[in-house]
């Protein structure tokens, strides 16, 4: 539970490092998948909008990471 909980804030951080560095200018956000197709994303009102939606799915996620390890039994 913990490392998934260290893993989670690690990925909090990196998106809030990437947020500050976003100058709205040369930003893309890139999608591969395990084929190898890609998409690449270089629109900053669609950036905001994935960077929003990602920042409030890890929340969620943390939350539960977070209330996972507080109420673990042994």
């Amino acid at each position: 539970l913990s490392k998934r909980y260290s893993l989670l804030v690690t990925k909090d951080q990196e998106l809030k490092e990437f947020i500050a560095g976003n100058d709205k200018n040369g930003t893309s956000i890139k999608f591969k998948n395990a084929q190898g197709f890609e998409l690449v994303v270089s629109n900053s009102n669609i950036i905001d909008r994935l960077c929003k939606g990602a920042k409030e799915e890890l929340t969620i996620l943390l939350n539960e990471a977070e209330n996972e390890i507080l109420t673990f039994e042994f």
